[in-house]
């Protein structure tokens, strides 16, 4: 997940300064920790350690260690405590859940004062609304998708969110806008692609889908940026196609969008400080 920082004409960002790098796999969880630094996702916490500490010395951040804690862990407080040693200005956490919530409590526990740079991991807004405002104010989550809440400036998230009102009114509780969080969202694009996807086939099965997604190119997905699903992923993620990513701030518990610009993941603009302001142009809704 990028790392957050403003930039000073004397005084180089807490992002540039410093990195770290932590990971996440089903039995543990690896964290990379930078000189002011840390950082945490899921996959093999071999790969993906690895990736998040090239990714921070790419972008000029020092890393200031790596450390591992198993999934099953239930005293986060030597965790928080080697965050602490270290001296990092900020944490980038990709763990479960769960995971997250425990260590956000740990750290306010001891009054730890860091920048938390997060995958939403399952996490919810409840979770935010739940967690230190101290803690949650030092947020940046990174989300797949535009929030239901930017519907209202947002002419293809209305889309979005008038399809999500209206199944939750024909009785799908599990539809209820009030819960969704931008992962949770990730189908509606998937599925409103189709359309798009498969307007000329005369059949359609696996094998025309199939096909129709290695021929398409830069097709409009609405609330992301358009995809082409055979562009190689970031390095050791290649099957990752689409790996642009909306940063939000957190205020009162909820998501605040930070720029209206998603941030690619695998380019040099992975540094929210160097975020342009420009909207991009995701295209024309596809209804079918």
């Amino acid at each position: 997940m990028p790392p957050t920082g403003s930039r000073s004409p004397t005084r180089r960002s807490a992002a540039s300064r410093t990195a770290a790098a932590s990971t996440g796999a089903r039995c543990s969880s690896c964290t990379a920790t930078t000189r002011r630094t840390r950082t945490r996702p899921s996959p093999s916490p071999g790969t993906t350690l690895s990736t998040l500490t090239g990714l921070a010395t790419k972008l000029g951040p020092t890393v200031a260690g790596t450390a591992k804690i198993p999934s099953s862990t239930a005293d986060y407080a030597p965790f928080v405590a080697g965050i602490q040693s270290s001296g990092a200005e900020a944490s980038i956490i990709a763990f479960p859940q769960q995971m997250i919530v425990h260590t956000i409590r740990a750290a306010d526990q001891s009054a730890l004062q860091i920048r938390w740079l997060l995958n939403t991991g399952g996490i919810t807004e409840g979770d935010l609304a739940s967690l230190p405002a101290a803690q949650t104010s030092r947020m940046t989550i990174g989300t797949a998708t535009l929030s239901l809440r930017s519907a209202a400036a947002d002419p293809e998230t209305k889309v979005m969110a008038d399809d999500i009102a209206a199944e939750f009114q024909a009785g799908n509780a599990a539809a209820d806008p009030a819960k969704p969080f931008p992962n949770a969202l990730v189908p509606w694009p998937a599925v409103t692609v189709l359309p798009t996807l498969l307007k000329d086939k005369q059949t359609i099965d696996a094998g025309t889908l199939t096909e129709a997604l290695n021929a398409a190119r830069d097709i409009p997905m609405l609330v992301q940026k358009p995809w082409t699903p055979t562009a190689a992923g970031p390095a050791n993620f290649p099957q990752v196609s689409n790996h642009n990513v909306y940063l939000n701030t957190v205020k009162d518990g909820k998501l605040v969008l930070a720029s209206p610009e998603p941030v690619d993941r695998a380019g040099p603009r992975a540094v929210p400080g160097a975020l342009g302001q420009a909207r991009h142009p995701r295209g024309a809704a596809v209804r079918g």
